[in-house]
């Protein structure tokens, strides 16, 4: 049995390996079959979309290889392109010879060959005629089609291999008045423009386009509007001020000096009127004629425009700066003489200065100056010194000082500054030389003495400032006396200084000032103790000099204005002592002492 299944195996087995050996031998025959022949150059065309597919049976020369795989490949930079499917030239190979080869998937035979890849089919060009209007003088492409914005300023294009270069030649014809052009009539001139255009492998073609220029007639015209200019820059040439156009895409197309290709004249005439030096009118007269209308109403045409050389700024002053001044040396106002300072007006002469100010009695002042030179003035330059004469009788006081200058038009600036008088003469001080001050009453609350037992008050008495005066004054302003001691002080003042540091005085009165400084120091009145009694002590008067508000008047260096003189003064006791009894007492007669040491004594004051 085992014998019977291997014999069965054996035939099978037998039976395969002979199928598999006709497969092969009919595979080999095949092959061997299978001959391939490629054409020498070709030259291969790219199509609409610029590619061009190479087939195998664009570059076998029979049919060779009737059972093959075949695959069209060519050689870029040292390498077969593609691995899968056949080569397609595009407009990266335009111009370019490649080797090409066909080869059998297969059976691995192949053939080579070259193609030239080429481009065949012409720009496809087409022209859109515009129309502009007879001003415009600049037509090229780029200025129609940028600036203007007319997507017809150039022709459409369509290249199947995208680059292209374009060109064109344009011809120019004039119409008369009356001629007329492919229907279109009132038509300055018309130009033909032969556009041309080259793609890489010079394949060209050509389209016209008509560029109308239309007429424009009087009607259609801007007229230049009124024109001020400054009388700084008075340029007033058409350019400037302005000239009849025609306004179309957003743009002013002058006919002057010159209409372009309109059958348009303008021309204008200027009537001149001079009102003051920096002021003047033009009446320019604007007139257009077209000479394709008839002579009559609006041709020609007649138009006036009114340019002004204005001069609407004022003078320009150096106006003097705040200042400061005494008054008269003998009363109590300022005659000032006023500043000169430097004026200018860029176009107009200078036709007035003028100084206004207030007197001491509030009355208005006035007075006119004149304009002069000055040494090392450059005459080229507009600038000129104003020369005033007098302000009199300011008062003391801030005084505002005005100044008006006026050109010849009649415009005016105003510089305005203050002038500060004072009085800077020091007040007249005169004070009696001797003086006896008597001495008052204790005052306790004013004066305490250091001695053994503490503080014990002794007698004072208070002097006013005003009563060493002996006819002190000022010319211009109230006055203000105040009164010092004189240093050196005597023993009597220095031993003051001994009061502010006892304790008893200041456990006594903790917020009393020192008496030494309330004794030396400058005030409105001045003490005198009972300590000078029998001295002479010498002291100042000081006389300041007020303003009308009550206050101090400051001079230039910052201090206050006084004048003082000095007086000796002898201190004197003209109190009688007082005498005070001792107390009442009531005794026995049994007791009594005949001495009276028993019953008290009387105290002096």
């Amino acid at each position: 049995m085992k014998e019977l299944i291997f014999t069965q195996i054996q035939r099978v087995l037998n039976a395969g390996f002979l199928a598999l050996f006709l497969v092969v031998a009919t595979q080999q025959h095949a092959h061997a079959q299978c001959t391939l022949v490629c054409n020498d150059l070709l030259q291969v065309s790219l199509n609409a979309d610029c590619e061009a597919e190479i087939l195998p049976d664009d570059i076998l020369e029979g049919g060779g290889c009737p059972n093959g795989d075949l695959q069209v490949q060519a050689k870029i930079n040292g390498v077969w392109v593609p691995a899968v499917g056949n080569f397609v030239a595009t407009s990266a190979n335009l111009n370019q010879t490649l080797q090409i080869r066909v080869r059998d998937l297969i059976s691995g035979n192949s053939c080579t060959s070259s193609i030239l890849v080429q481009d065949k089919i012409k720009p496809q060009l087409t022209c859109n005629d515009l129309f502009l209007n007879c001003a415009v003088t600049n037509y090229t492409p780029a200025y129609l089609y940028n600036e203007l914005e007319l997507e017809n300023g150039y022709p459409i294009v369509d290249e199947n291999c995208g680059t292209y270069t374009l060109s064109f030649i344009d011809t120019w014809y004039d119409l008369g008045c009356n001629g007329s052009i492919n229907g279109h009539t009132d038509i300055s001139y018309y130009i033909i423009r032969k556009w041309t255009a080259v793609d890489g492998s010079a394949n060209s073609s050509t389209c016209n386009q008509y560029i109308y220029f239309e007429r424009r007639h009087t009607i259609d015209l801007e007229l230049p509007e009124d024109f001020t200019v400054s009388c700084e820059d008075p340029n007033v040439s058409p350019a400037v001020t302005g000239v009849p156009y025609i306004f179309e895409f957003g743009v002013q197309w002058p006919v002057w000096p010159n209409s372009g290709f309109c059958e348009l004249n303008a021309i204008y005439q200027d009537n001149v009127i001079r009102l003051c030096d920096g002021t003047t009118k033009i009446l320019r007269t604007w007139t257009i004629h077209d000479w394709c209308q008839a002579t009559g109403q609006n041709n020609p045409l007649i138009h006036v425009q009114l340019i002004k050389i204005l001069d609407d700024q004022p003078p320009v002053a150096e106006c003097p700066e705040n200042m400061t001044v005494g008054t008269n040396p003998n009363d109590c106002h300022l005659d000032f003489n006023l500043p000169d300072f430097m004026v200018e007006d860029a176009c107009s002469r200078l036709a007035s200065v003028e100084a206004q100010w207030t007197d001491y009695n509030g009355h208005s002042h006035s007075t006119f100056g004149s304009f002069t030179s000055f040494p090392g003035n450059n005459l080229w330059h507009p600038d000129t010194l104003a020369v005033l004469g007098y302000a009199n009788d300011l008062p003391i006081g801030d005084n505002l000082i005005k100044y008006i200058i006026t050109d010849d038009c009649g415009n005016s600036a105003v510089c305005q500054f203050i002038v500060t008088v004072v009085d800077d003469v020091p007040p007249v001080a005169s004070c009696d030389q001797t003086t006896v001050v008597a001495m008052g009453p204790d005052d306790p609350f004013d004066c305490y003495l250091p001695s053994a037992n503490g503080c014990e008050f002794a007698g004072v008495t208070w002097v006013k400032a005003s009563t060493f005066n002996d006819g002190s004054y000022d010319e211009c302003n109230n006055i203000k006396f105040t009164i010092r001691r004189m240093a050196p002080y005597s023993d009597c003042i220095e031993s003051l200084n001994k009061v502010n540091g006892h304790p008893n005085c200041n456990d006594a009165f903790p917020d009393f000032p020192s008496e030494y400084e309330r004794a030396t120091a400058e005030g409105d009145s001045i003490k005198f103790y009972c300590c000078e009694v029998g001295t002479v002590q010498t002291v100042i008067l000081r006389v300041y000099q007020l303003n009308p508000d009550g206050s101090l008047s400051i001079g230039y260096d910052g201090e206050p204005i006084y004048n003082e003189c000095m007086i000796q003064v002898e201190v004197q006791d003209k109190l009688k002592p007082e005498c005070v009894a001792p107390a009442h007492v009531t005794v026995s007669c049994e007791q009594f002492d005949p001495s009276l040491w028993l019953y008290g004594k009387a105290a002096v004051s």
